[in-house]
């Protein structure tokens, strides 16, 4: 119905943007890394919010990419937005339990490093 697709669609990713924003804006244990990437999911997540208000619900898709009939599926820019930023956090967040796993294990304590030689 009409009221449950406003309601997730465009109240509650407006909510989930608003809070990701205020997050981003207000943490200082970020990297300039990370917030580029919550940013690229803000701005994403905003392009779609503003197709859903324009276009009745639903959000233009006009790009198809492929050769002959090996096709994609049909996406905007704001999702690959979504999706590039979504895929680099969690690359990154991955690398860096990795790193921090290989430390635990080779016995080094990351407590030891003094604050100002831990990097931003």
């Amino acid at each position: 119905p009409q009221s449950v697709r406003f309601a997730l669609f465009i109240g509650l990713v407006s909510i989930a943007l608003v809070a990701t924003l205020i997050y981003v804006m207000r943490s200082k244990r970020l990297s300039g890394l990370q917030v580029a990437m919550l940013a690229m999911i803000v701005s994403g997540g905003v392009g779609n919010l503003i197709d859903r208000i324009r276009n009745e619900g639903v959000v233009v898709d006009f790009l198809n990419v492929g050769i002959g009939s090996l096709r994609t599926g049909v996406f905007n820019i704001a999702d690959m937005a979504v999706t590039g930023g979504v895929l680099a956090l969690l690359f990154t967040s991955f690398s860096e339990s990795k790193a921090q796993i290989e430390a635990e294990t080779s016995g080094d304590d990351p407590s030891d490093v003094p604050d100002d030689q831990i990097p931003s």
